[in-house]
């Protein structure tokens, strides 16, 4: 039985350090849980998050007039950054983050094979804070963890020890589902917007070139309405 996935996909946008995890469901907390892995690996957080106009961090109001749910706009402060919804209509905002869910699509998932979710994501996780560290980006050829070196000037130190985010279960049942082509993403120095691809995974062989990938992902359990 197909399962489908959400990819989920932060973006430093001047170093162009990724952090890419995979969700059966992307919801308000799994979104704070995957803010703080990426940020605690990189010990370092912008002042923004450019994010999409998605109701996960956005109560109201679009673009720069949007007020933030307050339960993310407390979240942010954790961490010393804001949330920020680009303009609405400015695709041409998105050109970088776009890229990088084509290189997922084009350079991660062919020719892999997944056990199951875990195993997708320890994978992941190895291919976009290991593997594109190092290789060179765009036509300047810019490595990642060199040009960190030089963008972290710009960003802030997280606190010594921050605690992992805890469901709350006044709202756990008020969950909100990404949209089908929605997307997340934290940008740094120069900021830009975008968030997670809807992928399908099963059966064996996997070729997104020719269509969607196919992996032997387990079916999460079915949840009550």
């Amino acid at each position: 039985m197909p399962t489908k996935l959400q990819a989920s996909l932060l973006y430093l946008r001047y170093s162009k350090r990724r952090y890419l995890q995979f969700y059966r469901v992307f919801d308000r907390f799994r979104m704070k849980c995957f803010l703080h892995r990426a940020l605690v690996h990189w010990a370092y957080a912008p002042p923004v998050c450019v994010i999409d106009n998605t109701n996960l961090a956005r109560w109201r109001g679009l673009g720069a007039q949007a007020v933030m749910v307050p339960e993310m706009e407390a979240f942010a402060k954790t961490y010393g950054f804001r949330f920020l919804c680009h303009a609405r209509g400015h695709s041409d905002r998105k050109a970088g983050e776009e890229r990088s869910f084509s290189t997922v699509e084009t350079n991660f998932l062919p020719g892999r094979t997944f056990e199951n979710l875990a195993d997708l994501n320890r994978q992941a996780l190895d291919w976009s804070t290991v593997r594109m560290e190092q290789r060179p980006q765009g036509k300047a050829g810019l490595i990642p963890a060199q040009a960190f070196e030089h963008e972290v000037h710009f960003l802030q130190p997280l606190p010594p020890y921050l605690p992992a985010p805890l469901p709350d279960p006044g709202t756990e049942r008020g969950r909100i589902r990404l949209c089908r082509r929605g997307r997340q993403l934290l940008l740094g120095a120069r900021h830009r917007p975008r968030s997670p691809h809807g992928v399908t995974l099963r059966g064996p062989a996997p070729d997104l070139r020719g269509g969607p990938a196919r992996h032997p992902i387990r079916p999460g359990p079915r949840r009550r309405p």
